[in-house]
């Protein structure tokens, strides 16, 4: 069958049209409702995730503050500046300083070590034995104490274990002179409760080179996301960082761009093929930065699930509407098919339903109207036909009498009825001529 909207029936053009006029705003508001959904969703996330960020920040800088006050309480302890001032009164004092490097080892379980060094950087005093007369004269947190500024180190290798670790440095002073270093190698950065996230995350501590020194989920760690500049690398290689080459990530320039801020930030990007999100906030104390990665997967996961409920919203309110539509498209179509089959009625001359026409005529408005008049026209109708009826049967009854007054005339001018008149007046002269009487009537 040929598809022809012409050809359909008011009720069905009246439902279409307004199920049409209804679905077109509910799915430009529901695609707009999605879009909306979906950018608060996404600023939520980043929200979410820089928060994380700050978070991490707080207890790593917590962390490191805690072990530079550790390091300068052995730098500032009155043993360790007697033993480090005094070469000649060290045997004395090498077994109390032993026993307190000992002692703060054993109630920092995620320290590798307590150390001293001297002024030209050779190990004095070490709660890792392995470590005395070990020269760390070419380590840069050396350096740096011994230029009189309590510092952390950038990851490296230590000499005596082959787990990546951070230094916490502090200047041991003797009447206002620098004299030698008490040093902290800690693992807790590493295994730092700060870095612990859910849900997928991963936070990272990147150095300014870009060096990733710890991970939760020890996937990128001592790797870097952009390769090291030549003097970098030529410090690496100075202060014996790293016992192999670093391997270089394959990042995309927006992730990049926290190697360029100092400011806390956000981007969407990818690390190695996968595809990210990534929020980033500077510690205080060091040039690193806290950094929480996220699986665009489940950064977007929220938005899909907003998006999802806008799409479920729009159609319930789709269906919910094309029902209305159904319900009004009957309701206005109801009167029309009435006045229609009144209109036919009074095309084929017969009887309309008065009830019907009245009820709707009672509406008011203009299908009322047109009912009132298709009722008073049903009934000029009929009363014309009535008067036509009894005209039809009075005409017909004066016809009737006309044709037997003719008939008659026909019948009494005919020779036959001229013949039998003649018939009859010879019948009766010829019994008066017999005698017999004439009849009367």
């Amino acid at each position: 069958m040929k598809f022809n909207p012409r050809r359909w029936n008011v009720s069905t053009k009246i439902g279409w049209a307004l199920v049409l006029v209804a679905l077109f705003p509910i799915l430009l508001l529901a695609q707009l409702g999605s879009m909306r959904l979906r950018d608060q969703s996404a600023a939520d996330g980043e929200r979410d995730l820089k928060s994380i960020a700050a978070a991490v920040t707080i207890g790593l800088d917590t962390e490191i503050a805690a072990n530079l006050e550790i390091a300068g309480s052995v730098a500032n302890d009155s043993l360790t500046v007697a033993f480090t001032a005094n070469p000649n009164a060290r045997g004395a004092l090498q077994n109390s300083i032993d026993e307190r490097l000992d002692t703060l080892k054993a109630a920092h379980t995620t320290t590798g070590s307590f150390f001293i060094l001297d002024a030209e950087g050779t190990a004095i005093a070490a709660s890792d034995r392995a470590q005395l007369g070990k020269n760390y004269s070419f380590r840069r947190y050396f350096k740096r104490a011994m230029s009189g500024t309590p510092n952390v180190s950038d990851i490296y290798i230590p000499l005596t274990a082959p787990i990546p670790g951070t230094a916490f440095a502090y200047p041991i002073r003797y009447q206002n002179v620098v004299i030698g270093v008490a040093a902290i190698r800690s693992y807790a950065l590493s295994v730092s409760k700060s870095l612990v996230t859910a849900n997928g995350r991963a936070a990272l501590i990147v150095e300014d080179t870009g060096l990733i020194s710890s991970d939760t989920r020890d996937i990128y760690r001592l790797s870097t996301l952009a390769p090291f500049t030549p003097e970098a690398q030529k410090e690496a290689t100075d202060t014996q960082r790293f016992t192999e080459k670093v391997p270089t990530l394959k990042t995309s320039a927006s992730v990049l761009k926290l190697l360029k801020t100092e400011k806390p930030g956000f981007s969407i990007g990818s690390i190695n093929g996968n595809k990210v999100a990534v929020a980033w906030r500077p510690l205080r104390q060091v040039s690193w930065k806290a950094v929480v990665i996220e699986p665009i997967a489940v950064f977007d996961k929220s938005a899909n699930q907003a998006r999802e409920l806008a799409v479920k919203v729009a159609l319930l309110v789709s269906f919910a509407s094309i029902f209305l539509a159904i319900i009004v498209a009957r309701a206005l179509s109801r009167p029309l098919r009435e006045l229609t089959i009144a209109a036919s009625a009074l095309e084929d001359g017969t009887p309309v339903n008065d009830s019907s026409l009245n009820k709707i005529a009672s509406r008011g408005d203009d299908l009322g109207a047109l009912a009132a008049r298709l009722a008073d026209a049903a009934r000029e109708t009929a009363l014309r036909e009535s008067r036509l009826q009894a005209q039809v049967r009075r005409m017909t009854i004066e016809i009737n009498a006309e044709r037997r007054k003719e008939e008659v005339t026909e019948l009494t001018e005919s020779d036959f009825f001229s013949d039998i008149q003649s018939r009859g007046a010879q019948m009766r002269q010829q019994r008066i001529d017999d005698g017999d009487p004439p009849e009367t009537s």
